[in-house]
Parts: C-alpha cells; sequence; structure tokens
C-alpha cells in the first residue's frame, strides 16, 4: 500500500500533461498549485517549467510561478513574469496583485523609483499599498540626497 501512496504523491509534483502532451484540466492545475499552497515553490516551479506554453499562459499558474520566484529571492525572474502576467491578463482581478508583486521584488533589489511606479499603478486599496509608496518615496529622497552628496563631493576633487 505505501508503494501506491509514493507514486500517486510523485503524480502531485508532476503535471500529467508531461506524459500525454494534452493541456492540463482544473484538477490538474490545483494539484500544482497546492505545491504553492504548501510552500513547496521549487517543485511547483520544476512542475510549471515542463508545461506547454499554452499551459504556462493559464492566470493562476503564471500568477504561482511568481509567486514561487519571489518566495525564493529570484526577485528579476518574478519581476518578469509578474508584468508578463499583467500583459497577458489585463483585465483580471490578479493584476494588482501581480503589479504589487512586481513591486515587491523591484524593491528588494533596491529599485525604489521602479517600485513606486508600479505602486501607483494599483486601483484595489491592498493592504500597507499607502505604507509602501511612502516607504518608496522615503527611500528615493534619501538616495537623492545620496547622489547630490556624491555629486558635490566630486565635483571638489575636479576643482581641487
Amino acid at each position: 500500500m505505501i508503494k501506491s501512496v509514493e507514486v500517486v504523491a510523485e503524480g502531485v509534483t508532476r503535471p500529467l500533461q508531461e506524459k500525454t502532451g494534452d493541456s492540463m484540466n482544473d484538477e490538474e492545475i490545483q494539484m500544482l498549485l497546492e505545491n504553492v499552497e504548501a510552500n513547496k515553490y521549487a517543485e511547483f516551479i520544476e512542475s510549471y517549467l515542463v508545461l506547454s506554453e499554452s499551459d504556462k499562459q493559464d492566470p493562476d499558474l503564471m500568477m504561482a510561478y511568481a509567486d514561487s520566484l519571489y518566495e525564493l529571492g529570484r526577485d528579476a525572474e518574478a519581476i518578469d513574469t509578474y508584468l508578463r502576467y499583467v500583459q497577458s491578463h489585463p483585465k483580471r482581478r490578479g493584476v494588482d496583485f501581480a503589479l504589487f508583486g512586481a513591486a515587491m521584488a523591484f524593491k528588494n533589489i533596491g529599485l525604489e523609483a521602479e517600485a513606486l511606479y508600479l505602486l501607483k499603478l494599483i486601483k484595489l486599496d491592498l493592504t500597507n499599498l499607502s505604507n509602501e509608496i511612502l516607504d518608496s518615496k522615503q527611500k528615493i529622497d534619501i538616495q537623492n540626497q545620496g547622489i547630490d552628496i556624491l555629486r558635490r563631493f566630486k565635483q571638489r576633487i575636479i576643482d581641487s
């Protein structure tokens, strides 16, 4: 009995589509998404990468892929996927969440101006949205002060 349970467990992390070439059904998509809900981000990514191109465009799978990349600290890839989600599914309710995710990934790599741009595109009143906007504005102000200080320093070196 244990052997059959192990086989079933393997089936959850590997999509049926990989074996058959068919598009995934809702049940198979849900099985993949369970990896993300269980914080098995690397396993989800591995499964996502072998999907057909059409299955990769599924909005729920695409968002889960972006979230998984983000959770694993793969911020540049997460940004790319979140923004592709926004472009591919502009009318979906997940657009604001994708913009927020991309903004947080930009913040993770120190690109506050880019994060602020995306945060200002969000239409919903998401938790912490106003705090994140304020935080980005403050960091941009400090960055600009630092840039001005360095510019003056460089000028003094040139002048001396």
